[in-house]
């Protein structure tokens, strides 16, 4: 038997709940192994209520979570830590310290490669070791976004590493681009700016870079550059990437707010 046919036969066989009771029933034979694979590896929508807490504590205990995915956790966690039962406030309090620690385990493993690399004299591992760091600290504040002092502390951690990265001569244009998060985030629109000047160059008519730069204007509600710098992209670059292409729409339609 193959996924498909579990899927499309699944309500000819006991339903388990939890990972935990489809292997119990595998092992008693009363369900084929694909429906283990089927219920460890598939979960509903997380923050639909009444929240399911096996999917919840399932993804939590992923150590491959992407952002978006911890951004949710923390979303479903900030609103259980008001929950009338003290057991759930507490599981969405420890759930926050988990992601947080996972973080703060990842940093400290990266400072530890940074330091190797310095004194091996190996520039590229530290730059990559640095912009992990960075990368992590930008995450961190990301989800610390109801705590606004804890979420600046972080942000200006990840600047600084990404500014240790500029003056070695190792910013990427994805480093920019995280360059340009951190100070939007931080409120420093006309920053982000400068650096986009400064580091761009010859690379200016980069559509990428357009994008950054409209990004940059629209949080500094400078609405006309928003609409020149996507025109910019319309006049250099008449094919862009399909996320991109909804917002060349809707600024440079006519009639557009």
């Amino acid at each position: 038997m193959n996924g498909f046919d579990y899927v499309r036969t699944a309500n000819q066989y006991f339903v388990p709940r939890t990972p935990r009771a489809a292997i119990k029933a595998l092992e008693e034979g009363l369900l084929p192994a694909v429906a283990f694979i089927y219920k460890a590896n598939s979960v509903g929508p997380l923050d639909e209520e009444p929240f399911d807490f096996d999917d919840i504590e399932r993804v939590l205990a992923r150590r491959e979570n992407d952002l978006a995915t911890n951004l949710q956790l923390m979303s479903i966690f900030e609103r259980l830590l008001k929950h009338r039962d003290p057991e759930i406030a507490l599981f969405a309090a420890e759930s926050i310290n988990a992601v947080e620690n996972r973080y703060n385990t990842e940093i400290e493993s990266l400072r530890r490669r940074l330091a190797e690399a310095t004194e091996a004299m190996d520039d590229r591992a530290a730059a990559e070791a640095r912009r992990g760091i960075a990368r992590q600290f930008y995450e961190v504040a990301r989800i610390n976004d109801s705590r606004p002092a804890i979420k600046r502390f972080y942000l200006v951690e990840a600047y600084g590493n990404l500014k240790d990265l500029y003056r070695a001569s190792r910013f990427t244009k994805a480093d920019l681009t995280l360059a340009v998060e951190v100070l939007v985030s931080l409120g420093s629109p006309d920053r982000a700016r400068y650096i986009l000047e400064r580091v761009t160059g010859e690379a200016k008519d980069d559509p990428d870079i357009l994008f950054l730069l409209a990004s940059v204007e629209f949080s500094a509600r400078r609405f006309d550059r928003v609409a020149a710098a996507i025109e910019r992209v319309r006049a250099v670059a008449p094919w862009v990437r399909a996320d991109q292409q909804e917002l060349v729409r809707m600024w440079s339609e006519p009639g557009r707010e």
